[in-house]
């Protein structure tokens, strides 16, 4: 099946989400065994398993060869589009995602503008169908879709122009308008606008688009709601690595802008699954650094030898969900002293070593408790920033450190070990 532009994620329940495409064998709408529109289909990221399907145990491609794959039973359909008012299919259709009174909404439509709002994750009767706007201007062809949250209006692409809906009139008769923007580089490729992908960035005021090759085009729009003022802009890129060149039959939905991190994310190769990253020349990621703190050790007893995973000494936490990475260094070179143990091998004081989060979770690197009490730096970091180093008092065997003391202490007075 094809989705076009019609799958969207949602951060406030956690759930991504396919509204409808082209479906397979029909290319149609999606519907159940009596023809009736259903959906959409949320997918739950905490069900997901690499070693299942995200159906229904027996709906992978090829269960014969591979009965031992299960079900991971990851999807589920709300089934209430059917039932919404909405009619026809969602073939060329576009989406785009708000956020309005603390709930996911998604606006969407093929040729008429809906809104669909998510209440209750664990209740679809709640879900709220609305039409927002209706078609009236003709225009054809696939495409993708945007809110410009300051303008208040949705964007979508289609066969050589844009289409608009102003959402300050919403309802029922909101009538959309269609309009060419100016040009002045001369360069932007309108006969295949229906295949960019488009998104809204709101730091920069600016509809970006990119159709899977190594331009992108900024849309900046008028101050007020109009068809005039529109203007395409070349954005012209560096590459880090290498070029995008891949001819893509369209991207569609799969380009994406991320708040947090201040750039786009895009895919342009239906076989390949290739994952390009565009960062603006004024990058400005709002990020917020992780946090680590360390366990109080002073009334725990360890006895020489004992392993202790680095969870049990250090807790963390980072609010916008970034890949982790720490780094851990050996104050105490002493004999005696404890010691870090990565994967099973001794590690040298004094030398950094660095871990991955997941690496903590598992225990793959461990302390390994000595006779004295010791000290280790610990420092997490994420991809814009590192938080400040923290130390860890660790104390060792107290009993194992009394009897060295006591046989240093006799030899010293001249006395021999009764044994």
């Amino acid at each position: 099946s094809h989705t076009y532009d019609n799958s969207e994620y949602l951060p406030i329940v956690d759930r991504f989400m396919i509204l409808g495409g082209a479906a397979f064998d029909t290319g149609s709408a999606l519907v159940r065994t009596d023809n009736t529109l259903t959906g959409p289909y949320f997918w739950d990221p905490e069900k997901g398993d690499a070693d299942k399907v995200g159906g229904t145990t027996g709906s992978q491609a090829n269960p014969g060869e591979f009965p031992d794959v299960i079900g991971g039973a990851m999807w589920e359909n709300r089934d209430n589009l059917g039932a919404s008012g909405f009619k026809g299919n969602l073939v060329n259709g576009t989406t785009a995602y708000a956020q309005e009174n603390g709930k996911d909404v998604i606006y969407f439509g093929r040729t008429d503008l809906w809104k669909y709002t998510v209440n209750d994750i664990n209740d679809p009767s709640k879900d709220t169908f609305q039409k927002v706007g209706r078609y009236f201007e003709a225009f054809t062809g696939d495409g993708a879709g945007a809110i410009d949250t300051d303008l208040n209006v949705y964007l979508r692409t289609t066969k050589y122009k844009f289409v608009m809906w102003d959402l300050n009139h919403a309802g029922a008769d909101n009538k959309n308008i269609g309009f060419v923007p100016d040009d002045p580089s001369g360069l932007f490729n309108f006969e295949r606008l229906a295949d960019y992908g488009m998104d809204y960035d709101p730091k920069r005021g600016v509809f970006v688009l990119w159709k899977g090759d190594g331009e992108v085009w900024a849309l900046n729009p008028p101050d007020q709601v109009s068809t005039a003022g529109w203007t395409l802009t070349p954005l012209h890129p560096g590459f880090a690595n290498e070029s995008p060149d891949t001819n893509t039959v369209g991207v569609f939905g799969k380009w994406k802008y991320v708040v947090e991190q201040d750039i786009f994310i895009g895919v342009n190769d239906s076989r390949a699954g290739d994952v390009w990253v565009y960062k603006p020349h004024d990058w400005q990621p709002s990020n917020a650094l992780p946090e680590l703190t360390v366990a109080d050790n002073s009334g725990t007893a360890r006895h020489m030898g004992d392993q202790v995973h680095l969870t049990d000494l250090i807790d963390w936490s980072d609010a916008n969900g970034d890949t982790l990475s720490f780094t851990f260094v050996d104050l105490n070179a002493a004999p005696g002293s404890g010691y870090l143990r990565l994967n099973g091998v001794p590690q040298q004081a004094g030398e950094q070593i660095s871990v991955a989060a997941k690496q903590l979770e598992l225990g793959d690197l461990v302390w390994v408790v000595g006779s004295e009490d010791d000290e280790i730096t610990a420092k997490v970091s994420d991809p814009f920033g590192s938080a400040p180093v923290v130390t860890a008092h660790l104390p060792g065997d107290a009993s194992v450190a009394a009897t060295t003391m006591a046989s240093l202490t006799n030899s010293a007075l001249g006395n021999e070990d009764p044994l």
